[in-house]
């Protein structure tokens, strides 16, 4: 499971440095941000114990303190820095910026050590609560993650999963329903008020990673939760444009991992047949076509099915607009004057090209087995990536 970390470019998208300038380092800015404090004096020898000083460390100073200073030189506090391979280092004020010499700057570049300069005399405080913020949310959200992934990938339900989810969110209620999103919020200041307000959720959280943002809603019955859930998917998803949403079907709390297991299976499919909002059907033939996802099974039937049709006569020019019309023919329920309407086409047009495919797939007496072909061809098609002209992915 790929996990989450806070990096400098992210905290930067914080309005509170809507004034900050990367002065040299930018190619640093997505290094790991693990702690932030303050370094604004000389040092001693024993700074460079790794209790002090350690990897992911962003630092804050005013780079004053080698204004008058002859024990240090500001070229070895920044290699110190960048040997400790420090996150970063804030530079407030104007006062001390002239120890940031030509030389440093270029080593800074070389070594991709990113200095931010902040031109106001902003509170060290509020630079560092700032921070903590993204920093708390990432050592939660990496730990919520592993989490959720023990429940959803254990080999079977146990009791274990109901004390794993209690020691994510201990105020969770009877049920419960899960909603996997993929996309991008529109500011990294939408994603943190995101996660302060569902902070104060007591029976909610969200834990996101590389791929996807999962929510857990929960409520004390099944209509207070499906009341809850579409109001909060709606705000979600002011934040997120053109996000797919999986939804699971509301549970019981005891069957988290179901839950899990649905709003996945949800966002896959989702995502495959360009569905901005799935919640899981058990009667959703999809959901049984996702089991051969990933098997040569499902690339064995699309290409024999496209390599029947050819063999009937459709040449490789007209293929594509043969395998789209069978395909709107079976999603309009057979019926050819609905499937013209979708195609512009001439009814006459469709009904040449269907009954073309029917007899090269040998089927022109068996109109229910042609149309249960067509749709599982459509949706393995879908699954597998394959194109309408009948190419395979890489």
């Amino acid at each position: 499971m790929d996990i989450m970390y806070v990096s400098l470019r992210e905290i930067l998208e914080n309005p509170v440095f809507g004034e900050a300038e990367v002065l040299c380092g930018a190619g640093g800015l997505d290094r790991a941000v693990s702690r932030v404090s303050v370094f604004d004096c000389t040092y001693e020898e024993s700074v460079t114990d790794p209790n002090i000083l350690s990897d992911g460390d962003l630092y804050i100073t005013c780079l004053e303190q080698f204004n008058d200073s002859v024990r240090q030189t500001p070229q070895e506090f920044f290699r110190l820095l960048i040997e400790q391979k420090s996150a970063g280092l804030f530079v407030v004020g104007d006062h001390g910026l002239g120890n940031l010499t030509e030389d440093i700057a270029v080593l800074c570049d070389e070594k991709n050590f990113p200095v931010v300069h902040v031109p106001i005399e902003m509170p060290y405080a509020l630079i560092m609560d700032t921070v903590n913020q993204y920093i708390l949310f990432d050592n939660t959200n990496a730990l919520n993650a592993l989490k959720l992934g023990r429940i959803r990938y254990a080999r079977e339900q146990t009791a274990e999963d109901l004390e794993i989810l209690n020691s994510i969110k201990p105020g969770i209620g009877r049920f419960l329903a899960v909603c996997y999103v993929s996309g991008e919020f529109d500011s990294e200041l939408s994603r943190l008020q995101l996660y302060k307000h569902f902070l104060k959720e007591p029976g909610d959280f969200f834990v996101l990673n590389q791929t996807q943002k999962i929510f857990l809603f929960s409520g004390e019955t099944k209509e207070e939760l499906q009341r809850h859930r579409r109001i909060m998917m709606e705000r979600i998803l002011e934040n997120m444009p053109g996000a797919f949403v999986g939804q699971s079907r509301v549970m019981m709390r005891r069957d988290v991992r179901e839950a899990l297991e649905e709003a996945g299976k949800s966002l896959i499919i989702a995502e495959k047949l360009g569905i901005q909002n799935q919640v899981y059907d058990p009667l959703n033939t999809m959901q049984l076509l996702l089991i051969l996802r990933d098997s040569r099974a499902a690339v064995d039937f699309y290409e024999a099915y496209v390599e029947r049709i050819r063999e009937g006569g459709i040449s490789r020019e007209n293929l594509r607009e043969t395998l789209r019309t069978v395909e709107v023919y079976a999603a309009q329920q057979g019926n050819y004057r609905r499937a013209a309407e979708v195609l512009e086409q001439h009814e006459n047009t469709v009904r040449y090209r269907v009954n073309k495919v029917r007899s090269a797939l040998g089927m022109s007496e068996d109109p229910v087995k042609f149309n249960e072909t067509v749709a599982i061809a459509m949706k393995i098609r879908a699954l597998i990536g394959a194109g309408l002209d009948g190419e395979m992915p890489e």
